[in-house]
């Protein structure tokens, strides 16, 4: 894990980060004390809004070093439970206010880590874990996506609902795919159910689709749908965070 994290940043070790862990007194002493990491809200224009200021918990910050250390072992049956609602904190949170809270902690356990990195004698490269880090690219993909769209136009966001993005990006409507009544409806059963929805989208005013990163196995499994975009639609945008297709212009492909 240690390799991952040298790799790929702090990111590299999100999924094993809960709250619960125990490390030995030795690390503990060689980490102490610990800088301010508490977690604090501010208060907004008014008191029911309130602004999460991305500082982690000591558990985040203590994991993020310790996997520096040595190595970790982790229990496999579960412990505890965590109940994910609207109230939470941070899932309450707008598309761009939690943006912007995980750029926030990103950089801030990129830092600590690379400084933690620097006491050990070992190199890594931050700006490479930024580049990579699954916010900075939303947030890249997502400054892509307005820059195309027009003002109060409409596109069709093909990222498996992992964004949780609101209806509106900066004044563009967000569709998703598959779309039923507004939500989500998960992924196609094959091509012809992906060409259809996608006809279907384009005929009710979709004028763009963007495919996230994390999609991008959907053009080596869905054929069909790749070819029928490919050659029926313009790609205006194509880089390594967005692949975006301009369907107002059928038959004209790049």
């Amino acid at each position: 894990m240690r390799d991952l994290v040298l790799r790929e940043g702090p990111e590299g070790m999100a999924g094993y980060l809960p709250s619960g862990n125990a490390y030995p007194r030795k690390f503990l002493q060689s980490v102490f004390p610990l800088p301010d990491v508490r977690r604090s809200a501010d208060r907004g224009s008014s008191e029911s809004e309130t602004l999460w200021v991305a500082r982690p918990g000591p558990d985040l910050y203590l994991a993020t070093l310790a996997v520096l250390q040595g190595r970790m072992k982790q229990v496999e049956e579960p412990q505890a439970c965590y109940r994910m609602h609207g109230g939470n904190g941070y899932q309450s949170l707008k598309f761009e206010e939690r943006l912007r809270f995980d750029l926030a902690l990103f950089d801030y356990t990129s830092k600590a880590a690379a400084e933690h990195c620097d006491s050990l004698g070992i190199c890594v490269n931050q700006d490479l874990w930024k580049a990579n880090s699954w916010a900075h690219r939303v947030q890249r993909a997502s400054r892509d996506i307005v820059s195309m769209v027009p003002l109060g136009g409409s596109f069709i966001l093909v990222d498996d609902d992992r964004w949780k993005t609101d209806p509106l990006l900066s004044g563009r409507k967000r569709i998703p795919f598959l779309e039923r009544d507004g939500q989500y409806w998960g992924s196609p059963r094959d091509d012809v159910s992906a060409i259809e929805e996608l006809e279907r989208l384009q005929e009710a005013g979709a004028q763009f689709i963007a495919f996230a990163w994390s999609t991008f196995w959907w053009f080596e499994y869905y054929v069909g749908l790749r070819q029928f975009l490919r050659t029926q639609f313009p790609c205006v945008l194509e880089n390594d965070s967005i692949l975006m297709f301009d369907l107002r212009k059928k038959g004209a492909p790049a």
